[in-house]
């Protein structure tokens, strides 16, 4: 039996789901909202990927919640499709999963960027608010 984190048993509820994800410098890029799982041959099932988005995360919140994060979304175009992080884009898992650079160029958020443009980048002096 292969071994993960130096572990043959991971408990994906309490090792990986929630779990913030940042790229190699440390910026948050979100969290594992859910895992793409794939039955292998020999009838084991295995992790292939980190989800992480709001519908990503929807089976798991409740209806109210559900009614304010779609509200929210219309207002910035829509909601994203799920990102999905190869589990070998994963470079470590400790109190945060890290993620290789090409990973998380491929998993920033498109929803956050229309934000930023659309309502974020039209307050006076927010573009130097980083500064």
């Amino acid at each position: 039996m292969s071994t993960w984190q130096g572990r043959e048993i991971v408990d994906l509820l309490t090792d990986i789901i929630d779990r913030e994800i940042v790229d190699p410098e440390g910026v948050p890029l979100g969290r594992v909202d859910d895992l793409e799982l794939r039955s292998r041959d020999d009838g084991r099932t295995e992790v292939v990927a980190l989800l992480t988005g709001t519908v990503a995360l929807e089976p798991r919140l409740p209806r109210w919640a559900l009614t304010l994060i779609r509200a929210s979304a219309r207002l910035t175009g829509g909601p994203d499709d799920p990102r999905r992080i190869p589990i070998e884009a994963i470079t470590k898992v400790d109190t945060v999963v890290s993620i290789t650079a090409a990973a998380a160029a491929a998993a920033a958020s498109p929803s956050e960027e229309r934000l930023k443009r659309k309502i974020i980048g039209r307050i006076p002096g927010a573009d130097h608010a980083s500064e």
